[in-house]
């Protein structure tokens, strides 16, 4: 059976970078557009193309031709016949929206109680667009910055009553006289709920303090107030401004990585990144948006306990492959790179994969082809190749099912 070559398309959303997808793939007709992601997948709204002789096939389509053989019986099976993960690039010009995503008993019942509610899937207050749930994996491949995950609350307290304006918000003085979740759950709907006139003046203040910046010598600090001063400069009329005062601030670096498991609140900044995903479009979202919030859900699924995203292992698979191990089912994640001219054998694979080549120049050889593959190319290899290589320089992420 042969590796595929894959035809991928992209998402022009407005937060998108102006080059950076343009530049990986060599597409230059859509140089000074704001390209946001390239997807490679099997999902069913922007599904990757296979060459099939002359026409191209949607990738989920040839998929359900023949399962098992393309994804792997155990595949097919425990995943009802679908390619589970979705990967793709992102490049981030302006912040996302603040958002956060249900677990699978949660997606199932909004998806089934929406649906029965006879709210069509593409309306703008439809929520559930599917069953399923959507752990996400993000890796940098340049600096990226993120929001993620409730910060501990008493350092959520320490912010507010060092640098937040008294007497603006009813709930603030509850909260910290005793900082945990149920005293923040009522202040977090009071952030979400303050008109135009509340938050320019919450921002003109804290505009105010943006010299307070270069002396900051602690971390929380100094991540809260840079985030914060970034939002003011692109959603100045929205609450999502104040996140970095409940949401840890990550500032990453390239091949680190940062995980969101379901109910977890989380916005990214800025910068490029693969992020792998479980193939789903559930989201509620929470700020830095025109789009609909759907407040009492997303309060619903959300995750209320304070915590910091856990720093992903890396295991060594080989000399030149590193596997970003994560909890996910759906999928798994590892690198591979050559820094000089190299081969790395491929045989420890029992279902679909997707391999994207993001520097350099390889050769990917099985037993009956060889196939050039440079930058913002991908391969899908279907379960039922029996091993392959790859030859040459440079980097490639690689993705599965986390069997």
């Amino acid at each position: 059976m042969n590796i595929l070559r894959m035809k991928n398309s992209v998402q022009t959303y407005a937060w998108g970078s102006m080059d950076f997808i343009q530049n990986l793939t060599g597409d230059k007709s859509l140089m000074g557009k704001p390209v946001a992601e390239l997807w490679m997948g099997a999902h069913p709204s922007l599904p990757s193309l296979i060459k099939n002789g002359r026409e191209y096939i949607p990738l989920d389509k040839l998929i359900a031709g023949d399962p098992s053989l393309f994804l792997g019986e155990q595949t097919a099976r425990e995943f009802q016949g679908k390619l589970p993960f979705l990967i793709k690039v992102l490049a981030a010009r302006q912040p996302l929206s603040i958002q956060a995503h249900p677990n699978k008993a949660q997606a199932v019942a909004g998806f089934r109680r929406e649906t029965e509610l006879g709210i069509p899937l593409d309306a703008p207050n439809r929520s559930y667009k599917d069953a399923n749930h959507k752990p996400e994996l993000v890796v940098p491949l340049t600096r990226f910055t993120a929001l993620a995950g409730f910060i501990y609350w008493k350092c959520t307290a320490m912010l507010f009553e060092k640098y937040f304006p008294t007497g603006v918000l009813k709930q603030l003085p509850s909260f910290l006289q005793k900082p945990d979740r149920k005293t923040f759950q009522p202040l977090f709907e009071e952030l979400l709920d303050l008109d135009n006139k509340q938050l320019k003046e919450i921002l003109a203040y804290f505009y105010k303090l943006r010299h307070k910046i270069s002396i900051l010598s602690n971390p929380l600090e100094f991540g809260a107030f840079l985030s914060i001063m970034t939002l003011i400069s692109s959603s100045p009329d929205d609450t999502g401004c104040l996140a970095p005062m409940y949401l840890n601030s990550y500032d990453l670096s390239p091949c680190s990585s940062l995980y969101i498991p379901a109910g977890t609140l989380h916005a990214y900044l800025g910068g490029a990144a693969i992020e792998i995903m479980a193939t789903s479009d559930n989201v509620l979202r929470g700020g830095l948006t025109h789009k609909y919030i759907d407040k009492k859900e997303l309060f619903h699924i959300l995750d209320w306990n304070a915590y910091r995203s856990p720093t992903q292992k890396h295991l060594h698979l080989s000399p030149t492959e590193t596997l970003i191990q994560c909890p996910a089912r759906e999928f798994r994640l590892s690198v591979i790179k050559h820094k000089r001219m190299n081969a790395t054998s491929l045989d420890n694979h029992s279902s679909a994969e997707i391999i994207f080549c993001y520097e350099g120049k390889f050769h990917v050889q099985n037993c009956s082809q060889i196939l050039d593959f440079t930058p913002g190319q991908s391969l899908f290899v279907p379960a039922g190749v029996n091993g392959y290589s790859l030859t040459g320089t440079g980097v490639v992420y690689r993705a599965g099912v986390n069997l």
